[in-house]
């Protein structure tokens, strides 16, 4: 049931009145204790890279749904990517935005 609790927390964060950093820090503990409780049980190195893979980015969809509208562009740029960008860079990416705002 925490496992659960988590995963819906996670996907239904949203910044809010929040700080980007402050919606960023939120959401790394949530995928921390999510971490804690539920490790990659893979033992095969290809394994556990494809499914960090797939767990970053279902963080990176989690982290822009989360953000204000207003950074609807930058949103869609990143997605538009060829490749899919980490959730990291494309925190650094609205972050920038946000500062330019």
């Amino acid at each position: 049931m925490q496992i659960y609790d988590l995963h819906r927390k996670a996907n239904t964060q949203k910044q809010g009145n929040d700080t980007l950093e402050d919606f960023w820090n939120k959401l790394q503990a949530i995928w921390m204790a999510i971490d804690r409780k539920q490790p990659n049980p893979m033992k095969c190195s290809d394994d556990i890279a494809t499914l960090n893979k797939i767990k970053q980015e279902q963080r990176l969809y989690q982290f822009l749904t989360g953000i204000y509208e207003k950074f609807e562009v930058i949103r869609r740029d990143l997605l538009m990517q060829e490749k899919t960008p980490s959730v990291e860079s494309t925190y650094a990416a609205v972050r920038r935005e946000a500062a330019r705002l």
